[in-house]
């Protein structure tokens, strides 16, 4: 044997491909030319890989005759080359001793005497394999702390060096794995692409340190068991009396009871010291007051010394000794999870690797405090100065962490997304859909049989299919037809009804096209919004859609009850002004088709003749009515606008609200002096802005009296502008000077738009619209996080087979799913 230690095969297979790459340098290498080194680009001394990498103890000829058997010249020139190192002594037996100096015919400096002491030989090193976990389905899941001797056991080095010009023992160690792709891993041979990275460790023996994430838990557990015999001061019979009062036991309340019973220790032992927990260190508080720091080290003893029945069965640490809650050695993640960046034009280490690296250097120094500081920056990215950094605790938790942000979500295919615009001509169950999107992204594949050969020849001469060849027994993709189904989404899909199915259009234009109708659901406004299109290629879950997600499904909201599709917009519009058009005056009894009216009718036809036949007459009627405003045009003009405006009764409105402001005795009455309606505009029959408002298409009299009477009183958090106490004035502008006995004085906005404001009213105007944006923004946010909170908190909660409201654990929650609601 030439090789003495293991690894998979993946490691030969990396210096094979090395190898391969030069094959006319390789068949000539010489005895010290792989003494001296080998071509520039393999990167690392190959006697070095051949002594303390971790091989596989199989033959070297049997491992490249297998690799090399096409490479007959090479593989014989390599063997050649491999017999004159073994008569140097670089490869011995399996039981010799490797000499010191590694033979002649090379260079001192790489013999096997320069590598470091601490560069250890990983005998018992091996690479797991992984594929049984593919077909092994998970129960549970159980997160714990690793014990000191498991981060010994799993890391591959000690980091303890500072200068990082040393090869070996710092936060740069090639045995934690490479960080480019053009050197391999010192400790697998694999490159940056196969390598999974390996960890290191500190040794914190010197200063253990509190684990940041669990100081409450350790003063919980370090105040409930006794100091002397580390026996816990509460016994199992108080446990179970406990959780016979129906109590969920935890740590916090183990501690309370402790405390406030006054429990001592079973063996007699003297009472444990107050102490106290004040920036990750323990302190004892002495009779005077004064606080004297306890030792770490003898706390992780005291730790250790708790039996594991009892914290199992009485601190219900399942699977975590609470000695790990001091850490005297801290893991150091692998190089490929913190690779250097690139800032402000310069390649610079990552914040992990400069925490680390702050670690290290505090602790050479003895600066402890620092340590504590430094691996609070570290874990949860809080260094009490400076900028905040990113700690393993905000990578993995949050909205933009890791977890939520790339782990649990992922690309599909069948999938595209383009802006969202409206297409009246549609159906309300159909979405036009760019042809140019189905011919690349949406397309299905299928098998050519003799059966469907005519067919597909006709769609690839059609160019309608892709893939191809055209042969018998070849697979081909066809290209989305219309008539498939496809689903549509938009973000955010806070309700099913932004999730649903439609027919296929295919049209010529880059937008995707949907009836206005159903945009209410999918809370659309075409101003850029972007949705998507996802098409599934299986028979099955296509049918399985159909009858769960379509359109019709939706005509009516499970939620309220209401009709929740029915004509919208300009076709509502339409509809209201068509009698008056089309029937004469005195059989004039459709004058008044409102929204309601519509709902109503909707309803009602949906109970006698089911969804699809609502989904046709929703449409029909909508092509309709909009060929009737082809010839009688629906528009909104100034021209309307003067029209509706009455300067006679605006100036009625003003008098009445001014003499009443006037004749209040105190601020409050004239608060609710500026409470007022507004004056309705006058009855134009011809007036398009009356005809949306009265319709309830769009839009309300209050919004038209502010087109043209005026504005009216400014609120900000509910209430109108008061004067600031010390200068008498709602503002600060000394343009803005104004009567406080007069209305404006209070943020009263006489103007309408169709006159215009001024620069006072304009600024007041401004303080009410600002507070409606702010607090559109702030709720959107608020509203999303309680939904996900309530989400997660409830997700485990099923109705069982008993009709019974259980959680994951089977724990009862309700005995009927009634009284849930």
């Amino acid at each position: 044997m030439f090789f003495r230690r293991e690894t998979p095969r993946g490691s030969f297979l990396l210096l094979a491909s090395r190898i391969t790459f030069f094959q006319k340098e390789l068949s000539t290498l010489s005895a010290s030319s792989f003494k001296t080194g080998c071509p520039s680009t393999l990167l690392f001394n190959f006697s070095r890989i051949l002594k303390y990498s971790i091989l596989e103890e199989l033959s070297v000829i049997s491992i490249f005759q297998g690799l090399f058997s096409t490479e007959s010249s090479l593989y014989e020139g390599f063997m050649d080359t491999v017999a004159e190192i073994e008569d140097e002594e670089l490869f011995m037996d399996g039981d010799e001793e490797e000499t010191s100096d590694g033979g002649g015919g090379g260079n001192s400096d790489d013999d096997a005497s320069s590598i470091p002491e601490e560069f250890p030989i990983l005998e018992e090193w091996e690479a797991t394999d992984n594929s049984e976990l593919l077909d092994t389905d998970f129960n549970f899941l159980t997160i714990r702390l690793y014990s000191s001797e498991e981060i010994q056991k799993i890391a591959v080095c000690e980091i303890r060096e500072t200068d990082l010009s040393k090869v070996f023992g710092t936060i740069k160690d090639s045995r934690l794995g490479p960080v480019d792709f053009h050197t391999p891993c010192s400790t697998c041979l694999r490159t940056f692409k196969d390598c999974p990275g390996h960890f290191g460790y500190i040794d914190l023996e010197e200063c253990p340190v509190l684990h940041p994430l669990f100081v409450r838990e350790f003063g919980y557990i370090f105040k409930s068991i006794c100091h002397e015999c580390c026996e816990p001061l509460l016994s199992s019979f108080e446990i179970d009396y406990m959780k016979r009062c129906g109590n969920e036991i935890s740590l916090k309340k183990i501690a309370s009871w402790v405390e406030y019973s006054n429990s001592s220790c079973p063996n007699n032992c003297p009472p444990n010291k107050l102490f106290e927990i004040k920036d990750n260190r323990v302190y004892v508080v002495s009779h005077d007051g004064k606080l004297y720091e306890y030792s770490l080290a003898k706390a992780k003893k005291i730790l250790e010394g708790v039996e594991e029945k009892h914290w199992k069965n009485i601190f219900g640490l399942e699977f975590t000794n609470p000695a790990s809650f001091v850490m005297d050695k801290l893991l150091v993640i692998p190089s490929q999870s913190r690779p250097p960046i690139l800032l402000n034009g310069e390649i610079t280490d990552h914040d992990l690797t400069k925490c680390y690296s702050d670690i290290i250097r505090h602790k050479s120094l003895k600066q402890y405090d620092q340590v504590v500081r430094s691996i609070q920056n570290l874990l949860d990215g809080f260094n009490g100065v400076g900028r905040r950094t990113l700690g393993i605790k905000q990578r993995i938790q949050g909205k933009k962490a890791v977890v939520r942000k790339n782990l649990m979500g992922k690309r599909v295919n069948y999938c595209c997304r383009s802006v969202a615009a409206p297409d009246p001509t549609l159906d309300v169950d159909e979405v036009r859909v760019p042809k140019v999107l189905c011919s690349k992204f949406l397309h299905e594949a299928e098998k050519i049989t003799e059966a469907n050969y005519e067919k597909w020849k006709e769609l690839f001469s059609k160019g309608e299919a892709s893939g191809g060849p055209l042969e018998i027994g070849k697979y081909a993709r066809r290209h989305l037809q219309e008539g498939d189904y496809v689903t549509l989404n938009r973000q955010p899909t806070l309700y099913k009804q932004g999730f649903m199915l439609h027919k296929v259009k295919l049209g010529d234009e880059l937008v995707v096209r949907m009836h206005l109708s159903v945009t209410p659901l999918y809370n659309a406004d075409f101003d850029g919004d972007e949705v998507s299109v996802m098409f599934s290629p299986n028979p099955r879950v296509q049918r399985h859609m159909i009858e769960t997600m379509s359109v019709s499904n939706y005509i009516i909201s499970d939620h309220t009850g209401e009709v929740s599709i029915s004509l919208a917009y300009d076709a509502l519009s339409g509809l209201y002004k068509m009698p008056k058009e089309l029937v004469p005056k005195p059989f004039d009894s459709l004058s008044k088709i409102t929204k309601s009216t519509v709902k109503k009718a909707v309803a009602e036809f949906y109970e006698e003749n089911g969804k699809e036949a609502t989904i046709r007459l929703i449409s029909d009627t909508s092509r309709k009515v909009l060929d009737f405003l082809e010839y009688h045009i629906l528009s909104a003009s100034y021209y309307q606008l003067l029209q509706l405006a009455d300067s006679h009764k605006k100036q009625e409105a003003l008098d009445k609200i001014r003499q009443e402001f006037r004749q209040s005795s105190s601020l409050e009455e004239r608060i609710g002096s500026l409470l007022f309606k507004f004056p309705e505009p006058m009855n134009k029959e011809d007036n398009d802005f009356l005809v949306m408002v009265d319709s309830k298409t769009k839009g309300t009299f209050f919004h038209l009296s502010q087109l043209c009477y005026f504005l009216g009183q400014q609120y900000v958090n509910g209430t109108v502008f008061f004067p600031d106490p010390e200068t008498n004035r709602v503002t600060v502008w000394d343009s803005f000077d104004s009567d406080p006995t007069e209305p404006e004085f209070y943020g009263f906005v006489p103007h309408s738009f169709l006159e215009g404001l001024s620069q006072r009213e304009m600024f007041f105007h401004a303080n009410g619209g600002r507070e409606g944006l702010v607090d559109t923004a702030c709720r959107t946010s608020e509203v999303g996080n309680l939904q996900r909170n309530l989400c997660k908190s409830i997700e485990n909660y099923f109705l069982n087979e008993d009709n019974m409201v259980v959680n994951s654990l089977n724990e009862v929650l309700s005995f009927s799913n009634a009284t849930i609601y």
